[in-house]
């Protein structure tokens, strides 16, 4: 079960900054009461205007008074530091963690939802809307995005939200259906994410595991879906789930001597039709209908969502990869992928 705290940062986690900050004014004021609004700008490395603000509202909530020689701590708000302190540890452990997986993958930034999104759902759901603040921060007017199929992409589409439309960006999946559930097909999480961002969208109304031969016949004989196959390795943002060989086999229903073949190579995990070992390298190059692996160097943005400790070892063996920039997460499987156990797995 989450803590009180997990369950707020994962219902409003713009309310971490917030606690952080005012925590930091305290413990500036504390430092040296009564102190002036100038010195303890210079303090806190503010502007004036800033300073101003925060003491205003701590002294409006009763944490901080307001004498002749300056601000000084109220009798709550010396009760609450103490408090606030180990709230504020814990969020820099998130913030830690987050530092610690882009130095680690070469990311250029980190989202880690608190707790484990395999076991709990309000991380699930979490996790989801983190994925949307990620995508949202990247996504331009005109891009050209690549979603992924998959019960986590279908969580996204259903939690995404913006308060602005995207008309000229267009939404395709990275690939091919592959018959399983409808919900999670790559062309349903497509129009349920372009519906969410007033964007346009372009389906594939192929299976994902024609072969290159098939592939390449129809590329010849059919202009049309040659011109929807150069669309989408065009994308601009590609946003995927995280397959395990596990979920992978089970979806593409390979048989018991194809999985241990995958096994014995190392394989952890696929995108794209590929499947990767721990260190990011190709064990197999099995291609599908849609990108490929070297479209994701072209792209200006790539965005990697998976949870759930189960799936640390896979999310690890497509960081090592290279190819990702933004990673998605959740604090049980931050910790989870930066341990010596999912080199093991």
């Amino acid at each position: 079960m989450q803590s009180p705290l997990s369950v707020l940062i994962s219902a409003a986690p713009e309310m971490a900054e917030l606690v952080e900050r005012r925590y930091t004014v305290l413990r500036a004021v504390a430092a040296g009461e009564p102190v002036g609004r100038r010195i303890l700008s210079d303090r806190l490395g503010w502007s004036e205007r800033i300073t101003r603000s925060e003491v205003e509202i701590l002294r409006e909530i009763g944490l901080t008074e307001l004498g002749g020689s300056g601000v000084s701590l109220s009798v709550a708000g010396r009760q609450i530091l103490a408090d606030l302190g180990q709230i504020v540890s814990e969020l820099q452990q998130l913030r830690s963690l987050q530092r610690m997986l882009a130095v680690e993958f070469s990311l250029r930034r980190v989202f880690i939802v608190p707790g484990d999104s395999e076991t709990e759902v309000v991380a699930r759901e979490a996790l989801a809307r983190a994925a949307g603040e990620a995508i949202l921060e990247v996504l331009g007017p005109k891009d050209v995005v690549a979603v992924s199929g998959g019960s986590t992409l279908a969580d996204v589409a259903r939690h995404l939200f913006s308060h602005k439309e995207y008309p000229g960006a267009t939404i395709a999946p990275t690939g091919g259906g592959l018959g399983d559930a409808l919900e999670t097909e790559a062309n349903t999480v497509v129009a349920q994410f372009a519906r969410a961002l007033g964007a346009k969208y372009r389906l594939l109304h192929l299976p994902s595991d024609l072969g290159e031969q098939s592939v390449s016949i129809l590329l010849d004989a059919q202009p049309a879906i040659r011109e929807i196959f150069d669309f989408i390795r065009s994308a601009t943002v590609v946003v995927q789930g995280v397959g395990t060989l596990k979920s992978v086999a089970a979806r593409r229903r390979f048989s018991a001597a194809r999985i241990k073949t995958l096994e014995q190579r190392g394989a952890v995990s696929e995108s794209l039709g590929y499947f990767f070992d721990i260190k990011g390298k190709v064990v197999e190059a099995a291609g599908g209908v849609g990108m490929r692996l070297e479209d994701l160097s072209h792209a200006a943005h790539v965005i990697a969502v998976g949870g759930g400790t189960s799936k640390a070892a896979a999310i690890r063996s497509l960081l090592n990869t290279g190819l990702q920039h933004i990673l998605v997460t959740d604090e049980a499987t931050a910790r989870a992928i930066l341990s010596d156990e999912s080199v093991s797995r």
